[in-house]
């Protein structure tokens, strides 16, 4: 037994608690898990279901769920249940339960039904193979400085704060001076693959600032306005003529991604873009989320929003009555623009979309996830046929979990109903 205990580095009484029968074979190290590890899968894989099909949950979510399924598990090995099945399990619990999950709590990303609906792995395909085509037919494959992608992206004067600091003494959230105002600027950018960029456009809403406020912003910007600060027909014409054209690269034919908005492919649009040698591709709709390289995860608009808020908060701070104005704004997104739009955070967000380098793959598998019919077996669903599989046995679980749920809140409660009881009473409503 010292010997073995020498040789394999496991403590001599270890070895003799194995040997005895007084420990398992299989037993982990620390305290016994209050569920057992069936139960745990259970609320993990029903959360993960929930995660795939752009409906997470919350922690109280969670709790309601991990407590109707042990209710379960005790009616039916009749135990006792190893916590009070009407508060739930303990936050010691759901920390173990995080920590041994890899779960994190997180604000999550909007994502409209309409996004969601039209999200199609057969449809993202025929988009490659079409931008592959165009690629190998101009000989763009070699050629990431004649590959562009523009988009537009909104910016207001007067954004929400994030928490300050208060007093517990005052009866309520600290008040914050704002300047009044909800006006909204529109900026193009336009990357190319190589991570250059061209100069942008900035839309102005209704009219344009009084001051010279060109001298401050960026070099060779274009400037415009419209009635709601968004880009318009002409607007965008403008810029392919006076900016665009300008400014990228001359060697052609080039290629042009956007997205489907109207603005992007009127008739003179089209028929200037044919004349210079500019091709024009535009991606699926409602899939630009994932697919265009300056929405990318750590793309270029992330960096630009990132390094705009820490610029407000660093000038707030030296100045407290600090107001973004039109007039102020250009000299600002310098600033902004010289630190956020990197050639790194450019190449990245190409890269992250898979548009170049060209690689389907480098897309994230959970957009194709998202209407994936339980048990799907179609040549067009995206889950294996183990998946599918899982994906039938926790939609029952779904249904067993709102059951139970209805079923926890007829038990006896409290006269101060727990926030959890209550989420279970929200929950069962819905069957």
């Amino acid at each position: 037994m010292s010997a073995a205990s020498k040789k394999y580095g496991i403590p001599r009484t270890t070895l003799v608690e194995k040997r005895s029968g007084k420990s398992a074979i299989n037993a982990t190290n620390g305290r016994p898990l209050v569920m057992s590890k069936e139960e745990e899968d259970t609320v993990l894989k029903y959360t993960q279901y929930r995660v795939q099909t752009g409906h997470p949950i919350d922690r109280i979510t969670v709790l309601a769920i991990a407590t109707a399924v042990h209710r379960k598990h005790c009616e039916a090995n009749g135990i006792e249940p190893k916590f009070n099945l009407t508060t739930g399990p303990s936050n010691n619990w759901w920390l173990n339960f995080k920590k041994r999950n890899g779960i994190c709590l997180r604000k999550p990303d909007p994502l409209d039904r309409a996004r969601k609906n039209s999200i199609d792995k057969a449809t993202v395909q025929d988009f490659f193979t079409q931008y592959q085509d165009i690629l190998d037919k101009y000989g763009l494959t070699n050629a990431p400085h004649r590959i562009y992608n523009a988009d537009e992206t909104g910016f207001t004067l007067d954004p929400q704060r994030k928490k300050i600091v208060t007093f517990k003494s005052m009866s309520g959230a600290s008040s914050s001076v704002r300047a009044g105002t909800r006006d909204h600027i529109s900026i193009m950018e336009c990357t190319a693959a190589d991570g250059s960029a061209i100069p942008p456009l900035m839309i102005f809403s209704k009219c344009f600032p009084s001051s010279a406020y060109r001298l401050d912003g960026p070099p060779n910007a274009l400037y415009a306005t419209t009635p709601a600060g968004y880009i318009e027909g002409p607007v965008f014409l403008s810029w392919l003529k006076s900016c665009f054209h300008r400014f990228a690269t001359q060697e052609r034919p080039v290629l042009l991604l956007a997205d489907q908005h109207s603005t992007h492919m009127s008739q003179e649009v089209i028929e200037f873009a044919i004349e210079n040698d500019i091709v024009i591709l535009t991606f699926p709709p409602h899939a630009t989320h994932f697919l265009q390289p300056m929405d990318a995860k750590a793309g270029p608009f992330r960096a630009l929003k990132d390094k705009f808020e820490k610029v407000l908060h660093q000038l707030s701070v030296a100045k407290p009555n600090f107001y973004v104005t039109k007039a102020t704004f250009p000299k600002i997104y310098r600033t902004v623009r010289d630190e956020g739009l990197t050639m790194a955070a450019v190449r990245r967000g190409f890269k992250n979309t898979g548009i170049y380098p060209v690689n389907l793959d480098a897309l994230d598998s959970r957009w194709f996830h998202m209407n994936d019919a339980p048990g799907a077996t179609s040549e067009n669903a995206t889950v294996s046929k183990e998946n599918s599989n899982v994906a039938r046995e926790l939609l029952q679980e779904e249904l067993d979990v709102l059951a139970l749920a209805a079923r926890a809140v007829q038990a006896q409660e409290t006269p101060l109903m727990t926030e959890r009881t209550r989420v279970m009473r929200g929950v069962s409503s819905l069957t």
